[in-house]
Order: structure tokens, then sequence, then C-alpha cells
């Protein structure tokens, strides 16, 4: 009787010691600190969105509305370029640039872009070189109105730069920056 005894004991033992194993490789296997970025990345209405707008919040007393202004592929990743604006009684009034990457509809990371005026083809082209193996790739633009003391209205214009890289199978175009100009 007291080899059974000692043997549903084991039994038991060894059933929880099975569970708790069990328990603990989930756990591990599902963990988000072993998962890729991406998996860990929520889907962003940056990422999939043409635009969408945000009411008015503590210390912000005008809703907001977000353009998607255009988008550059670029490796794994996609570029979404957005401006804000704020819905002011006299319109919508430019507030700020970001670009977004993207791995499909996840957000990887934001950047804030600051304005710079801009002269000759930053203005008017789609394309161009200004240094050998780098190029500027037009992502799209859009007008707004601009307040300083007198709303002015500017065209907004986002590019990605990229340098030409050789060194890797196949050779492509990768980022480098991205930025907006005034026009």
């Amino acid at each position: 009787m007291r080899i059974v005894h000692h043997s549903r004991r084991l039994r038991a033992v060894l059933l929880a010691a099975g569970f708790a194993l069990c328990l603990i490789v989930s756990t591990l296997v599902a963990s988000p600190a072993l998962a890729e970025p991406a998996m860990r990345a929520a889907v962003d209405p940056l990422c999939y969105a043409g635009g969408f707008s945000q009411p008015p919040g503590l210390g912000r007393p005008y809703a907001l509305t977000w353009w998607r202004v255009g988008s550059v592929p670029s490796g794994r990743h996609t570029y979404n370029y957005w401006m804000v604006e704020e819905n002011r009684p006299i319109g919508l009034v430019y507030l700020e640039s970001r670009a977004a990457m993207c791995l499909g509809d996840s957000l990887v990371s934001t950047t804030g872009l600051t304005p710079s005026q801009g002269s000759g083809p930053a203005c008017n082209s789609d394309t161009y070189y200004p240094d050998s193996g780098i190029r500027e790739v037009f992502a799209g633009e859009r007008a707004s109105y601009y307040t300083s003391s007198l709303p002015l209205r500017h065209t907004y214009r986002y590019w990605q730069r990229q340098r030409w890289v050789d060194w890797v199978v196949p050779a492509q175009w990768n980022i480098l920056s991205s930025s907006v100009v005034w026009c």
C-alpha cells in the first residue's frame, strides 16, 4: 500500500512538472520580446489610411486633419509622407509634416520633418540628382495656409533622398533621408 501511495505522489509531481514546463515553453514561444519587431508593431492609420481627423484635445483647441501626401517604397518598407493641418476658424492651416516608416500596415517609426524654403528642381521636378549616386525622389505635394501675421498659401513638396547601393544583390536605391520644402 505504501508503494502505491508513493507511485501516486510521483505521478502527481511529474504531472505538475509537465504542466509547468508546458506553461514556460508556451510563454517563451509567444513572448513579444522574441518576436520580429514588425510582429510587435501595431496596425496604424499612418500606414494604411489616406487621411483621418482628430478632435480637439487637452492643450489643443483645434481639430486636426491628417493627409497622406504620398508614399515611396524602399526595400521591405514603405515611407508614407503626411501633412497635419489645424481646422481653425479661417480654414485649414499647416501644423506639421511627418514621415512614417511602415512594414505593411504596421508602423515601424515616425519622424517629424521641418519644412525649408525650396527652389529650382525641389519646386518644379519629380526626380533630380544633386550628386553622383544620389537622387531625390518626389513623394507628393499639398498646398496649405501658413500663418505668421498674415495667412500665406504655400505648396509643401515631400522628398526622399536615396543613395545607389551596388554592393548588394540586386543593386538598389536605399533611403538616406526624408525632407519637405515649401515653394
